[in-house]
């Protein structure tokens, strides 16, 4: 839950040849049972006390042509999973008191943060129905393994958050930013974005120090004490030092191109990197097209056995 499941359909529908008509969202989990299934598919005029005279179209004929996207589908009710399968295997739907069936050209993008296989083992989830919807599986992988995107998020949220509030932008040190890294983020990217709120709303200055922070930020067991063990970032005379490698020869294409695992073969990059940019991290994020934050953190966690230098003098 908030790691942007609604945006990464949002996405894929912008950049679908279904993108000039319309994209529906609907949350299954927020309906009520008794009008989820007017709601989806519609019903005729007179169906019930307080219709609409003609009828209303239900949210499949509001994304005909476009792009409809079922959040929470596990939380949908088995009577309507039943109507829901037909609408996916017929491509049509049948309006509530209607009898003519009305066809259908919708793209049916579905989401859920529960296991539906196991939901269908319980019996709450049709197998027909989790099978049928089970085509292209992507996984949207929570904030915490995807900390990269933190620094990206953060400057998005500070500069709608600043002109909202009407106040100036924001900026904040790699050492804060750091720590924003090394958190957990349990409510994903929702409790990023309200974050950015409160330390808009709080900080003082221009700048944003950990002062400003959430108590529950410097209490995660994730944090890592930034000066005490990544030796690598440190400042001389307010600039910033260059990180020197003990044995730069040792990072040979070979090293690179046949490591042991992935994460080796990104550390390896990294190093041979900042090595060609002797020592510069600014220079070297710029070429490798990540934050600097994220090397500081990359090289701290990995620092005793890469031999960099201990810097504590």
């Amino acid at each position: 839950s908030g790691t942007g499941k609604e945006l990464f359909a949002q996405s894929i529908h912008a950049f679908s040849h279904r993108s000039e008509a319309a994209f529906v969202a609907v949350n299954c989990g927020a309906i009520p049972k008794e009008l989820a299934a007017s709601e989806l598919f519609g019903y005729e005029e007179g169906t019930f006390t307080g219709s609409i005279k003609g009828g209303r179209a239900g949210k499949f004929q509001q994304a005909e042509g476009g792009t409809i996207f079922l959040d929470e589908v596990g939380e949908m009710p088995l009577d309507l999973q039943t109507m829901f399968l037909r609408v996916l295997e017929e491509g049509e739907i049948v309006r509530m008191g209607g009898r003519e069936p009305i066809k259908l050209n919708v793209r049916v993008i579905a989401a859920t943060n529960c296991n539906l296989k196991k939901a269908c083992e319980e019996g709450t989830f049709r197998k027909d129905l989790y099978y049928r919807l089970n085509i292209l599986s992507l996984q949207v992988p929570p904030l915490r393994e995807r900390t990269g995107d933190v620094p990206l998020l953060l400057n998005h949220f500070l500069t709608k958050t600043c002109a909202e509030i009407r106040r100036p932008p924001l900026k904040i040190g790699d050492q804060d930013l750091f720590v924003l890294e090394q958190y957990d983020w349990p409510g994903n990217v929702r409790e990023l974005r309200n974050f950015a709120y409160k330390v808009a709303i709080k900080a003082n200055g221009n700048v944003i120090t950990n002062s400003d922070f959430p108590k529950e930020i410097g209490l995660n067991k994730r944090i890592i004490n930034y000066s005490a063990t990544d030796h690598s970032h440190q400042k001389l005379n307010n600039k910033e030092q260059p990180i020197i490698l003990t044995n730069p020869s040792s990072l040979n294409e070979e090293s690179v191109t046949n490591p042991t695992s992935l994460k080796k073969q990104e550390l390896h990059m990294i190093l041979m990197v900042l090595n060609e940019a002797n020592g510069n991290v600014t220079a070297a994020a710029k070429k490798l097209g990540i934050h600097r934050s994220t090397i500081y953190r990359k090289l701290g966690r990995n620092a005793k056995n890469q031999g960099l230098p201990n810097n504590n003098g």
